[in-house]
């Protein structure tokens, strides 16, 4: 099963076709079995599945809201200090999507270090964010990495569900 074949054809909007994969079963995915194995999916993983795998940037605002919602969570329960009239979590979850959608652009090459830029663009000196809010930052892409990686392992589920049953 090719996730990025099976997200393109469970969205309804208008995928770039150089983002869709072949069918790896050998087999052609229809729209209806793509949509039949997408269903009950939560929508924060079908969110960061369509970003991921079909280039659909069509759902960016409400996940960077789940996503920002998962940075509170953690904050909450690391009992971060975040300074009043920032928003370094917000921020950070604008930052991992971009970096999800896009990781060639945020690769270390040639020297150019990541880091720096992370901090410019959450709104911080860079030796605070390698002090403080690095690590805090991977938390919270880790958070984007776990809502694909689950919404794979439904689909990869409902695959086998499909194929059981159509045995």
């Amino acid at each position: 099963m090719n996730p990025i074949r099976l997200i393109a054809k469970g969205t309804a909007q208008h995928i770039n076709p150089a983002s869709i994969g072949r069918a790896t079963s050998g087999e052609g995915i229809t729209a209806a079995l793509a949509a039949g194995m997408c269903a009950g999916m939560p929508r924060d993983w079908w969110l960061a599945a369509r970003l991921k795998w079909a280039d659909d940037w069509s759902g960016i605002k409400d996940l960077e809201l789940y996503l920002w919602i998962s940075a509170v969570d953690i904050a909450i329960e690391k009992g971060w200090k975040v300074p009043k009239g920032r928003e370094y979590l917000r921020k950070m979850a604008r930052l991992a999507i971009f970096e999800m959608a896009a990781p060639m652009q945020f690769k270390q090459e040639n020297g150019i270090d990541c880091d720096a830029g992370r901090a410019e663009f959450l709104g911080m000196d860079k030796s605070r964010y390698s002090r403080v809010w690095g690590e805090r930052y991977e938390m919270v892409k880790r958070a984007l990495d776990t809502m694909t990686s689950d919404a794979f392992q439904y689909l990869l589920q409902n695959s086998l569900d499909i194929s059981a049953t159509a045995s």
